[in-house]
């Protein structure tokens, strides 16, 4: 439960920090449950999710042109 906790503190503090920074993505990866969280940098500089990606998903960063690949080649059983 603790374990819980200080992720999710984790979480919003880093967010908190990017959005300062004005990055203009954010990925969340899960390698326990195998999914990843994307973040674009919106309206006022406030993230807003784009989308959450599992294991048999394929997943392409917005900022770089050609940086795609499949989730599957990440979390392999």
């Amino acid at each position: 439960m603790k374990e819980k906790s200080i992720a999710k503190k984790d979480k919003k503090m880093k967010k908190e920090l990017y959005e300062k920074a004005r990055i203009k993505e954010y990925w969340i990866v899960d390698p326990n449950n195998e999914y990843i969280e994307v973040y674009l940098l919106g309206e006022h500089n406030k993230y807003e999710q784009a989308d959450i990606f599992g294991r048999e998903d394929r997943i392409k960063a917005s900022i770089f042109e050609d940086f795609e690949f499949d989730l599957s080649a990440i979390f392999t059983e």
